[in-house]
Parts: structure tokens; sequence; C-alpha cells
């Protein structure tokens, strides 16, 4: 697995200030939006699949699935993208 160094860095609005978790997709960062000061997780898919555009294609029907859900125990899509 190919790991970005994406801590300390910013991606789109977002202050990625730590590692949460890892699967075999992607890494999930605990992040803060700069301007508004909310708290975030950003997945980001791993790069060694970026270029596999089934990988990248599940990735967004996920998020967009995701989106769809609203109960307590899972947390809200409020955005995605590219980066």
């Amino acid at each position: 697995m190919i790991l970005r160094v994406v801590i300390g860095r910013t991606l789109g609005s977002y202050k990625v200030l730590s590692q949460l978790g890892a699967g075999g997709m992607g890494v999930v960062y605990a992040a803060e939006h700069e301007l508004i000061g909310r708290k975030a997780a950003v997945k980001l898919l791993l790069p060694e699949l970026s270029s596999n555009k089934q990988v990248v294609d599940r990735f967004f029907n996920e998020a967009r699935a995701a989106t769809l859900i609203k109960h307590p125990g899972v947390v809200d899509i409020f955005d995605f993208g590219y980066t």
C-alpha cells in the first residue's frame, strides 16, 4: 500500500490533522474545514487504485449511496470530489 503524505496539508477546504484508519480501498483522515472550523473525516482512495475506472466509480457510488442514509449511527456525507 502506497500512502500519500497528507497530514498537515490542505485538501480543498479541509486541513488534514491525523490518520483515523485504513482499508483495502482507502485511508480515512481526521480533518477540519479551514474557514468554519467544522470537524470532518476525509476518505482518500489509495493512489494505486486511482487509475482503475471501476474502482473510482465504486468509490463515488458508495459516497452517493451513503448520502441517502439518515441514521444517528452513520456519519453524514456533506462533500465529495476529486483532488
